[in-house]
């Protein structure tokens, strides 16, 4: 997989540190470091978002994304969403 790290300075206006953002080939985020922040993405086989993971100082909040449920834990607390239609 390519990955190409590149510096977002165009975003200072709504950060006060440099991200580094990781890409993967098919165009999509894969990693974003601020800081001591770091958030990661993973992709499904149709290249949907299907887990986002990020990690802030001492806590972690993991979000899993399948069809309408969002299943999250956030510093090891579960919780359970799902997203109805009309």
């Amino acid at each position: 997989m390519s990955r190409e790290n590149i510096t977002c300075y165009a975003l200072r206006a709504y950060t006060s540190d440099d991200q580094v953002i990781g890409w993967t080939s098919f165009d999509q985020p894969e990693s974003i470091e601020q800081g001591t922040k770091s958030l990661e993405f993973t992709y499904g086989h149709h290249r949907q978002r299907i887990r986002q993971h990020l990690r802030h100082g001492s806590g972690e909040t993991t979000k899993t994304f399948a069809g309408n449920c969002e299943f999250v834990s956030i510093d090891g607390q579960q919780y359970a969403y799902t997203y109805l239609s009309s």
